[in-house]
């Protein structure tokens, strides 16, 4: 038919390879459809876990201030402790004054406060001389713990305990002339007075209503606030204050592959933002304001966003809302670009042998890779013991060496070898010899770490790279390394290459010599060899099967 009907044969076959083109491209398209979308919404993923990190490690440390301070005043203080405690003594002399600061010490915050008639007025606050002493130990221990809390945190630009007896804690401390201020400003905050209300859930956190400017330094910080009380007693609160300036970055940083980003609160207000126009899009806060408010019925969605593309949005901590609009550019565009590839690819090739040839390169092509790999495995690895060679510590070392300069940490290496190898197989053959390494290498593989590296140099002679290990933990690894080595028993192996079991056994020692980058001062691999091999030296000379470190 062919023959007799060329053109239509032709057109038949050009037909048939278009509909296997299309359908192709179709699949293809499908898969990086689905791929994209799926990349997406793992990055964004990614994004909430990085912020909600942030956001947990402030609010524990909020919540374990908060539980403190309840047990603290629940277990009542003892007379004792009344009496040890001088802020007690010096708060009768300054708690008339208008505004007062107690100094605990040098190190830790003042507790600060005003006298008893500028409480009038001020919800939440009143002086109670029963309950007055206890407060004040509490704000003393607080006085001592903040600083750590907040330096331990870098979500945390301020942490606060307000006492509903007219005092409060704060580090960092607070200017004398803005005592009377900042209890006003506490009082009326919106934070502050849902640490008041009494509900099922007094013990959650109080969230804010929208970012609040500071006075005196001019950035927006967003404050949190727990209730602290005692047999339902209102007994003060933890504030925690974090700049709204850290939120952002915080976005811009999780968001580096995305030009628009922004964070919602329940209410649908901005809390923070990443735009590169410099704010939020109307038209998609319109579109994000109704899920914020809906609340998370779903971790996770998508909306459409008419005219530009798709809103990728997640919760975080099932209280803010992450949302980054992408536009049908940067969702479908490097789709299209990696088709196009294959389009032009596919009419080239344009013939069944074509495309079998290019299967036939692939499978070749895997093949080398494949042979390649193991042959740079084999070339980094000691055949006899299964440890990495001098070749692979000679590559790994500066890597290594350059990560504990980075960090600041110490970096050990350990030199031994085996006392009187040559006697070994002298007298039992190089059989058993090998048998005596291959026990050694898997002893040294028991006794370190998994960032630890056990390599054979050569020999008889193994050496380890112990990376953030000084030298004195380094040489109590190697004493425990030696005593184990002199406690192993070896079964020799016969001609016939099998353990002679009811021959006695193999006994051997090794010494051992160490060197330390902080102590012998370098980073030079050979350098450090060099020391660990010369302490290695006068192990020997000083009777072998022992540790010399310095």
């Amino acid at each position: 038919m062919a023959l007799r009907r060329p053109r239509a044969a032709a057109t038949g076959c050009f037909a048939t390879f278009a509909v296997v083109f299309v359908l192709l491209i179709a699949r293809e398209a499908y898969q990086l459809h689905d791929l994209a979308l799926d990349r997406r919404h793992r990055e964004l993923e990614y994004r909430a876990l990085v912020i909600q990190d942030n956001l947990a490690a402030g609010l524990s440390a909020l919540s374990f201030m908060r539980a403190s301070a309840e047990h603290f005043l629940d277990r009542r203080p003892s007379d004792v402790e009344f009496a040890a405690e001088p802020v007690l003594r010096d708060a009768r002399h300054l708690r008339d004054q208008r505004t007062w600061s107690l100094f605990i010490d040098s190190n830790s915050a003042p507790i600060q406060g005003v006298r008893s008639e500028v409480l009038a007025g001020l919800p939440g606050f009143k002086r109670r001389d029963d309950t007055l002493p206890s407060d004040l130990l509490l704000g003393a221990l607080m006085s001592r713990a903040l600083g750590q809390t907040v330096l331990g945190h870098p979500f945390t630009s301020r942490m606060i305990f307000v006492s509903s007896n007219g005092f409060f804690v704060s580090y960092p401390t607070v200017d004398d002339e803005r005592i009377e201020d900042l209890l006003r400003i506490i009082a009326f905050r919106p934070y502050f007075q849902g640490a008041l209300v009494r509900t099922p859930e007094m013990a959650k956190y109080v969230f804010p209503q929208e970012p609040i400017r500071e006075d005196k330094v001019g950035r927006e910080v967003l404050a949190f606030a727990t209730p602290v009380r005692v047999h339902g007693a209102f007994r003060g609160a933890m504030v925690l204050i974090a700049h709204k300036s850290y939120l952002d970055g915080l976005l811009c940083s999780a968001t580096v592959s995305s030009k628009h980003a922004v964070l919602l609160d329940r209410r649908g207000e901005v809390l923070a933002a990443r735009d590169s126009g410099g704010a939020v899009d109307a038209d998609t806060l319109s579109i994000l304001k109704p899920v914020a408010r809906a609340g998370s019925s779903e971790p996770s969605g998508t909306a459409n966003w008419p005219g530009n593309g798709q809103i990728f949005f997640r919760w975080v901590n099932d209280d803010w809302l992450l949302a980054q609009p992408v536009s049908y550019w940067d969702l479908y565009g490097p789709t299209f670009l990696r088709l196009t590839p294959l389009a032009i690819t596919l009419l080239v090739l344009g013939t069944i042998l074509l495309l079998g040839t290019f299967r036939m390169a692939l499978l070749v092509m895997d093949h080398q890779i494949e042979a390649e790999a193991q042959s740079r495995k084999l070339a980094y690895r000691d055949p006899l013991t299964g440890l990495a060679n001098r070749r692979f510590l000679i590559e790994r070392f500066e890597v290594v060496a350059e990560d504990c300069k980075r960090k600041e940490l110490p970096l050990s290496f350990v030199m031994f070898d085996v006392d009187h190898f040559k006697r070994i197989n002298d007298e039992w053959g190089h059989a058993s010899g090998d048998a005596v390494l291959k026990m050694l290498a898997k002893t040294a593989l028991l006794m370190v770490r998994t960032s630890d590296m056990v390599v054979r140099l050569g020999g008889e002679e193994f050496g380890l790279l112990l990376p953030g290990v000084a030298l004195e933990h380094a040489q109590s690894t190697a004493e425990r390394l030696r005593a184990a080595l002199m406690d192993a028993r070896c079964s020799p192996v016969g001609k016939d290459g099998k353990r002679l079991a009811d021959v006695e056994p193999i006994r051997f020692t090794a010494s051992f010599g160490l060197a330390e980058t902080t102590v012998d001062g370098t980073f030079d691999m050979d350098a450090l060899m060099a020391v660990a091999d010369g302490r290695l030296y006068r192990a020997k000379q000083s009777g072998r099967n022992q540790v010399v470190g310095a």
